[in-house]
């Protein structure tokens, strides 16, 4: 090993024998032979997710053995046909990140050495669906659960009112007000689960209750208007945010725990806010019920202000269901202002280059409202460029 093809070596061999003496004949007379031509990289196999693979999961990677006589392999990703090039590596295992639900990926490996490349063939899989939460209030009209269970009950003067941003909604005065929506919708949540809601409130006190299974779980108001998760079994009893959600605009506040990836992240409006390890499994104690605007634990205020869209997962939501969560209701007139500031510019454009040919990050630089993809590509730097132009 370690000399180059198709080159011409000459070599000469003599003989030691094992005698203290190391007695040792002459040189033998030189011989010549020229080394092999390499042959180009054998095409990779055995990949993984297999060719027409479905149900596979958001967060696979994706895997295979390397070609004969390969020495590294590009990777080609994403959801259009070809997919675009990603990157140049050494191993044989790529992260694509957080993928979306029931989404068809295509990929192919290109393997690679010194003689050239051999193009591998293309493969493609389609991610699993997404399951539905187990609850799901939307205040269209009236308390119910959209997705299964009885009503919810209200307490107080709860109401449903009509707001100019995001429709109907549920209004709450913070003086004895609240619904509550019973045990069955949440019972045996305990590996995984994401809590997810809009509010809007100006008068967030500390631990006003927002929504909450009394003191197994719940989201509540913590200090400086910002919110916090605490719980009573994982070894991470509170997950404490400092964005400041008691402005009297509307923020998309989230909480996903998982199991399996010991991870505990807290979100607002699509961004992680805090996030820390964490270990355990969750109570949801059949003795307390699923309230929304109050906790009966503790020593825990009443929500004043508006809430939409509450929803409870048994499993955590990746950062792309988050985002999409958010902007199933959020519009801007500047598809291409991208951070937010207001302006379509370079800041955007860099938010973009650091995204570019994968799956989004935070903000999400997947701008396209047409398709919608995943993946950011031409299609997103096409949005970007058209609304660069029209501020000009």
């Amino acid at each position: 090993t370690g000399l180059t093809p198709e080159t011409l070596y000459t070599y000469q061999v003599k003989a030691r024998d094992k005698a203290p003496a190391q007695n040792e004949t002459g040189w033998s007379t030189s011989e010549s032979d020229t080394t092999l031509v390499q042959p180009l990289p054998g095409q990779a196999v055995n990949l993984s997710p297999a060719n027409g693979a479905t149900g596979v999961s958001v967060v696979a990677d994706l895997s295979w053995t390397a070609g004969s006589d390969a020495t590294s392999h590009d990777v080609y990703f994403g959801t259009n046909s070809p997919p675009s090039f990603i990157q140049n590596q050494p191993g044989t295992i790529y992260d694509p990140g957080n993928m979306l639900n029931n989404k068809t990926y295509n990929w192919r490996i290109d393997e690679k050495n010194a003689v050239g490349t051999t193009t591998g063939t293309e493969w493609s899989f389609t991610t699993a669906i997404a399951s539905p939460p187990r609850a799901l209030y939307e205040f269209d009209g009236d308390f119910s659960n959209t997705i299964t269970g009885p009503d919810a009950a209200v307490v107080g003067n709860a109401q449903i009112t009509t707001d100019g941003e995001m429709g109907q909604v549920l209004s709450l005065d913070g003086s004895g007000d609240y619904l509550n929506c019973g045990y069955d919708s949440i019972g045996g949540i305990e590996t995984a689960m994401t809590l997810a809601c809009w509010i809007k409130t100006s008068d967030l006190a500390y631990n006003d209750g927002i929504i909450a299974n009394g003191y197994s779980w719940r989201i509540i108001g913590n200090s400086g208007g910002a919110i916090k998760f605490a719980n009573s079994t994982l070894n991470a009893s509170t997950l404490a945010g400092s964005t400041n959600v008691s402005d009297g605009a509307w923020h998309h506040i989230a909480v996903t725990y998982d199991s399996v990836a010991e991870q505990l992240v807290l979100y607002v409006d699509g961004d992680v806010d805090n996030s820390t390890a964490c270990t355990g499994l969750l109570n949801t104690w059949q003795g307390y019920e699923f309230l929304i605007g109050f906790c009966s634990s503790g020593t825990h205020g009443y929500f004043d202000g508006l809430i939409d869209d509450v929803r409870v997962y048994d499993r955590a939501l990746p950062l792309p269901e988050i985002a999409a969560l958010v902007a199933e209701y959020t519009t801007t007139e500047d598809p291409g202002d991208i951070d937010g500031d207001g302006d379509v510019d370079f800041d955007d454009f860099a938010l973009l280059a650091a995204q570019w040919q994968q799956p989004p990050g935070t903000p999400s630089a997947d701008i396209d409202p047409v398709a919608g993809d995943g993946f950011v590509d031409m299609l997103d730097l096409a949005v970007l460029v058209a609304n660069w132009l029209e501020g000009l």
